[in-house]
């Protein structure tokens, strides 16, 4: 694979719009400007917005993506509110401003990874809709009722195309297992029916069949058709295996019949 560096962007029309500059034939990469705004975390509950921050060259087997926007994640709070005492060197800020950018994506081109009702509130008026991650169809539904009809509904819905309950059982154990710690999305499991004993030991097995649907083609299909009865607009189908790099080109190609069928 070439060197490469191109920008990635959401068509409303076309979806993920991506071009690629590649330097295999000699054509130069262009328009890629030298420095780039970048927030810092400097200090404890201390943030800085750099102006001047480098553009990191482009190497071998490398891509470098244009960011227009983006968010900060539940570790990155825990992150500002410890710094140098946190292991990886809370509560989540408030203030959000979607339109704080000089050049912002239009309401209509952005969703949101809402959990909760406030995050759902603030989707739901200033934004497109929402993309919650470890999906359920009750949360689907929670958020659609929240939503109303308009805006769009996308959630995510991990699976593993296996028959083998134990063998799905453990692939999806080591994929919940960094989630079921973080307290965002434990408060957002909690508020769809289940309690603390289901989180604990890797979770219970109710919590973990809900979380990533696990059996043959059929089965994940009707994991997806539970979403859009409740409300679903597109289900984002997160396809896990025993090697969590790897892609699963094979689960695609079997379970893509089974997913547009109807």
């Amino acid at each position: 694979m070439p060197s490469c560096a191109g920008t990635a962007a959401l068509s409303p029309s076309r979806g993920l719009d991506w071009r690629c500059n590649t330097q295999r034939k000699g054509v130069p990469v262009t328009q890629i400007p030298a420095t780039q705004h970048a927030i810092q975390i400097v200090g404890v509950d201390e943030i800085v917005h750099n102006t001047e921050k480098p553009v990191d060259e482009v190497g071998p087997f490398q891509l470098l993506l244009q960011v227009e926007a983006c968010g900060i994640c539940f570790s990155d709070t825990k992150l500002l509110h410890a710094f140098d005492s946190h292991p990886r060197k809370a509560e989540v800020i408030s203030g959000i401003d979607l339109d704080a950018l000089p050049d912002p994506l239009p309401v209509g081109s952005r969703v949101l990874a809402a959990l909760g009702p406030k995050m759902r509130e603030l989707a739901g008026n200033r934004s497109a809709g929402v993309h919650p991650y470890l999906g359920t169809p009750a949360l689907t539904r929670i958020s659609r009722e929240e939503l109303g009809p308009g805006p769009l509904v996308a959630p995510e819905q991990a699976a593993v195309l296996s028959t083998d309950v134990d063998h799905a059982r453990r692939v999806a154990r080591d994929h919940l297992s960094r989630y079921l710690v973080l307290p965002n999305y434990a408060r957002s499991i909690v508020r769809v029916g289940f309690d603390e004993a289901d989180l604990a030991d890797g979770g219970s097995d109710r919590l973990v069949d809900t979380l990533v649907v696990h059996g043959d083609e059929a089965a994940i299909a009707g994991r997806v058709d539970e979403h859009r009865e409740a409300g679903a607009d597109h289900v984002c189908v997160q396809v896990l295996n025993d090697d969590p790099v790897a892609l699963p080109r094979e689960e695609w190609r079997r379970l893509a019949p089974a997913l547009v069928a109807g």
